[in-house]
């Protein structure tokens, strides 16, 4: 980080866009895990993987800030579940207002709280920072992401109707579910009828056991 413009100090361009393809794919991933019902083991492996990798190009301060997420040894189980639902609710509301109402208040957000900084050339980048809510480390990750790629949040975000998840797909957003919950609609819709067998059926089967 430049110390005198708080401008991020990366080269070009070309490394926010080696770096974007980590981002959404980071953000949707802790999503995914919050309905999966992600363990301490589970959550610090995110944070040490594919969040680090998001990050992993922007200087970090000395005080790593992931030594203020990562779950401790013999962490409660209930509570990461807590936080994790808790997050993930925070984030899909978020998302839920760009989606509903093109508001981007939680751009605007990760913008004030240096949880997403400027590189020379109008690139924005997320950073990992001391004591970020986990919530505020995935926006951030979406954020970065909206800022390169705005069109995708008009055209192709979408939240289930069924079980609230994430996704960036057309044909979800003209359907409202995501793929998972379409399939089984189409599944139900072909499923053949359950229907009881005429009456003269009955009538016919006790007169072969008479």
């Amino acid at each position: 980080m430049d110390s005198t413009n708080g401008l991020c100090s990366l080269r070009d361009g070309v490394d926010a866009l080696v770096m974007s393809a980590a981002w959404r794919p980071a953000a949707l991933d802790v999503l995914r895990g919050a309905r999966e019902g992600w363990t301490p083991a589970d959550l610090a492996r995110w944070l040490l993987g594919p969040y680090t990798h998001a990050t992993s190009h922007v200087p970090r301060d000395a005080d790593d800030g992931l030594a203020e997420t990562t779950p401790p040894r013999g962490v409660d189980t209930r509570r990461v579940s807590e936080v994790l639902s808790s997050s993930a609710s925070d984030v899909v509301d978020a998302l839920e207002c760009v989606r509903s109402r093109g508001t981007v208040e939680f751009v605007r957000a990760a913008i004030d709280q240096g949880a997403i900084v400027p590189t020379w050339d109008g690139f924005w980048l997320p950073i990992d920072k001391p004591r970020m809510l986990l919530s505020d480390r995935v926006l951030s990750l979406f954020a970065a992401d909206y800022l390169l790629r705005p069109r995708d949040y008009v055209t192709d975000l979408e939240i289930c109707a069924k079980c609230r998840g994430v996704v960036f797909d057309r044909a979800a957003r003209q359907a409202g579910l995501c793929g998972a919950h379409r399939i089984h609609d189409l599944v139900e819709v072909l499923r053949p009828a359950s229907r009881p067998p005429p009456p003269h059926s009955y009538a016919a089967a006790a007169h072969r056991i008479s």
